[in-house]
């Protein structure tokens, strides 16, 4: 009996040394304790590929979400025609403002250049007037109109058609001079 332990005992040793021998070298899993044992393993359930009836509804499936598809890329390219269209007619229509805006600054110009030049020969009028005379048409005018058109006359003359008018009269022109200035081009004429 002492021979029949002792070799169980090896037996059971020799189990040990190869079962840690394969757990350092990382052969100790289940699947290769199964290689091991000859038993086999589960088989993994295979993905489930479509049947051949689901075929014909996967491929139906398929072209309609490619008509789909095609349908909204033939949208966006007539979107995107679209577009370029607007983006043109709003440059043109830019580039028409731009010019009527110009055509308009010209115009403006013009029509302060015009008022400048009738505004200075008022001034060159007046200023050729006897002070006595021209200071009754002066007092008829608003206060602001007689301001602009004195300071286009030359000092001496402003203050001898200044005297020349009733005292109020000519306070309110001052007054008025005080806030309004000589058109700037008409001066240097």
């Amino acid at each position: 009996m002492k021979i029949f332990v002792a070799l169980v005992m090896a037996i059971f040793a020799f189990a040990a040394t190869i079962v840690g021998a394969l757990y350092l070298a990382g052969g100790f899993t289940q699947e290769g304790m199964q290689k091991l044992l000859g038993i086999e393993a589960p088989k993994a359930q295979e993905a489930a590929a479509p049947s051949e009836a689901q075929i014909p509804e996967v491929v139906k499936a398929q072209k309609e979400r490619e008509e789909e598809l095609n349908a909204r890329e033939e949208a966006l390219k007539i979107e995107e025609k679209r577009i370029e269209t607007t983006r043109l007619q709003l440059e043109e229509l830019q580039t028409t403002l731009k010019g009527l805006i110009a055509d308009a600054a010209k115009q403006l110009d013009q029509a302060d250049s015009d008022e400048q030049a009738r505004i200075q020969n008022v001034a060159v009028s007046l200023g050729a007037m006897e002070p006595e005379s021209a200071a009754p048409v002066m007092e008829a005018w608003p206060p602001k109109d007689s301001a602009i058109v004195l300071q286009l006359i030359d000092e001496e003359v402003r203050g001898e058609i200044l005297n020349a008018m009733k005292p109020d009269k000519s306070a309110a022109i001052l007054d008025a001079m005080k806030e309004v200035s000589a058109p700037k081009a008409a001066a240097t004429q």
